[in-house]
């Protein structure tokens, strides 16, 4: 819960996170939500997989992994 006074900041502190972060897998995800409603489970299993691969090779997905192991922040680009 955030008090009416905080939800701006709050909102606005989200939408940076949200910026921040790994706009392909964020992107993936809002597609995988978006088809869930007219999928049944097997075929969003495998969009799921399907997604998964492809954003595991981009460059993102070496930086996030690469962050982790250096204990640093990582710096995504979107792609």
């Amino acid at each position: 819960m955030v008090d009416d006074a905080r939800l701006l900041d709050e909102a606005k502190a989200l939408a940076r996170r949200l910026a921040d972060g790994p706009t392909r897998a964020l992107i993936a995800t809002r597609q995988l939500l978006e088809e869930s409603e007219h999928a049944g489970y097997a075929d969003q299993f495998r969009r799921e997989i399907e997604l998964q691969m492809v954003i595991r090779e981009s460059a993102d997905a070496q930086e996030g992994r690469k962050a982790f192991v250096e204990k640093r922040k990582a710096q995504f680009t979107g792609r």
